[in-house]
């Protein structure tokens, strides 16, 4: 179960004031978190996939004329705003509830700045202000409340604006400044291993034209190789530039844009870049591998200005939705109670998704792991449909599977109660090489067999004794003729009692074209005609159909092809 951080205080918020963003994945991995530099007792909450301000979270602590300007979550979900404009300036926690837990100072930073949490859980903060004594990063142990180290960065003439650690461990410092005039000029990032003491420098990234920039604002990456890092210029053309960081080279830049500047930045649940823009007052996102802008978040009601971080909270991943086909080319997709062999499952390549980035020991359906698994082509996935469970009986499409055998009684078992012709979505999880969450799902129809149905209390809910008389004694879709058809076909189905009955035509879309029935029907044999035509009396297109029967809790899909 993911944590969540969905913190909503009913508040009004000031229209007016500089705007720090931090982007923060909820249970639901849409939530934007937006602080205000100026604007006091209030965080936005933007709900990024609905586009929406949700609500506020505010604190009576943070005090008049100052406010949350940095944010940063620590692994168990707590959340930390500093508050470093008012009078009495300090760090706020809440936990993985919204709860306020404690406010605290670190000594020796009057003013905390950028906050980020190491891997071994002690918080980095720096002295965001340049003065005679200059400005500082101080390593802080929040168990014992005390401070493990603090190093002066160039005194008088810089200012670490942004901390960030990246997948190796380092702490990247994003700054300005004019620290070392032959090192590149006003704007830099430093690496630092500080897994000890002294911290030592591993090397400085510096970007195109770097003389001409003000600052670097902030810096996020991609993978275990990438740096993308945003710059503030308002004058100038500021960029998110990208850097290799196993070379320390500069790769170009990923997006320019005249007029604004780049002052926060995070990749999002959704694999997304966003931005803080300060200049026009925007929360932005681009394609991190392209630059494309893909749209503003919320235009009107997440608004930012000023000097702005950005960051998802740790271990709020979306799952990446993968296609899944239980039973592959089988519509629909029985599982039989009784079956003591295997259930094939396929992950489905496509276009878009190559299956050879899925780790398979990593997969569980229904909590339970494949014995083995195979890479073939088996089957298509389905088009998008307003119906989950909507299937087909579709083989390779050319694209590689990633097919799955998972032991048949052991997701009996994890089914818990069913009954016989029950619909049963089952959920496959899992991982890519990388890390990345996965998550499919498919339907099953839950088929008991007769002597099983006697005996409910063992397997689930059984049905109890049934079809005692004569007639049909299961339902089933018994399909139509003739098939490839070209004027009319007919559609045949068994009814071994009393039940509410549809019958409806889809398109290879997905998308219903028929209605041939929906009405209550006696026990038995039944037959209906399609003439072709859609709903409307116009005739339909050549090409492959479904035809589904839902006859109280039974559902089956079948398909036929019409030609003309």
């Amino acid at each position: 179960m993911k944590k969540a951080i969905c913190l909503f205080a009913g508040v009004m918020i000031w229209t007016l004031g500089f705007i720090t963003d931090e982007v923060i994945a909820s249970e639901n991995c849409s939530y934007l978190f937006v602080t205000s530099e100026l604007v006091p007792n209030a965080v936005k909450i933007i709900d990024v996939v609905g586009d929406s301000l949700v609500g506020f979270i505010n604190h009576p602590d943070f005090g008049s004329g100052g406010s949350g300007r940095n944010m940063t979550f620590r692994q168990d979900g707590h959340l930390f705003v500093t508050n470093d404009i008012g009078s009495d300036p300090h760090i706020y926690e809440f936990d993985e509830n919204g709860n306020y837990v404690r406010r605290f100072s670190v000594p020796g930073v009057p003013r905390p700045g950028s906050i980020t949490f190491a891997p071994n859980g002690h918080l980095f903060v720096n002295y965001e202000g340049v003065s005679a004594f200059g400005a500082s990063i101080t390593e802080y142990n929040l168990n014992t409340e005390t401070v493990v180290h603090s190093m002066l960065m160039c005194p008088g003439r810089m200012e670490p604006a942004n901390l960030r650690f990246g997948p190796n461990g380092h702490l990247f410092v994003a700054g300005w400044g004019d620290c070392d005039p032959t090192g590149g000029g006003f704007a830099w990032i430093e690496e630092w291993d500080v897994s000890a003491i002294p911290w030592v420098k591993i090397k400085e990234y510096h970007g195109t034209n770097s003389l001409s920039r003000d600052r670097w604002n902030s810096v996020v990456f991609i993978g275990d190789d990438t740096m993308l890092a945003g710059n503030y210029h308002p004058l100038d053309t500021s960029r998110i530039e990208i850097f290799d960081i196993p070379t320390g080279a500069y790769l170009g830049s990923l997006v320019r844009l005249a007029g604004s500047h780049f002052v926060g930045l995070t990749i999002g649940p959704d694999r997304l870049l966003y931005t803080a823009r300060g200049v026009d007052f925007q929360v932005t996102k681009y394609d991190p591998h392209t630059g494309q802008f893909l749209g503003k978040v919320c235009d009107g009601c997440a608004s930012v200005a000023g000097d702005n971080e950005v960051a998802f909270s740790p271990g709020f991943l979306c799952p990446l939705e993968v296609k899944v086909d239980i039973k592959p080319q089988s519509c629909p997709n029985p599982l039989n109670v009784a079956d003591m062999g295997v259930l094939p499952v396929a992950i489905l390549g496509t276009s878009d998704f190559d299956v050879s980035q899925v780790d398979p020991a990593s997969l569980r359906l229904e909590g339970i792991a494949p014995v083995r698994w195979t890479m073939e082509d088996v089957s298509t996935p389905v088009p998008d449909s307003d119906d989950s469970c909507f299937c087909h009986t579709l083989g390779p499409d050319g694209f590689v599977d990633l097919v799955l055998h998972f032991p048949a009684q052991e997701i009996v078992s994890a089914l818990g109660s069913y009954s016989n012709w029950e619909t049963r979505a089952l959920t496959l999880t899992g991982e890519l090489f990388d890390g990345t969450p996965i998550e499919g799902e498919d339907c099953i129809r839950i088929q008991i067999p007769p002597k099983k149905r006697y005996w409910g209390g063992m397997f689930g809910k059984g049905e109890g004794p049934q079809n005692a008389g004569y007639g049909p004694s299961t339902f089933e879709l018994l399909g139509n003729y003739p098939n490839p058809f070209n004027a009319t076909t007919t559609i045949s189905y068994s009814l071994p009692q009393d039940a509410e009955v549809r019958l409806d035509i889809y398109n290879v879309a997905g998308q219903k074209v028929r209605t041939l029935i929906e009405e209550n029907q006696s026990a038995g044999i039944h037959s209906l005609v399609w003439d072709g035509r859609n709903d409307s009396g116009q005739p339909v297109a050549s090409g492959l159909y479904f035809y589904r029967l839902k006859a109280g809790e039974f559902l089956e899909t079948r398909r036929m092809t019409l030609l003309k």
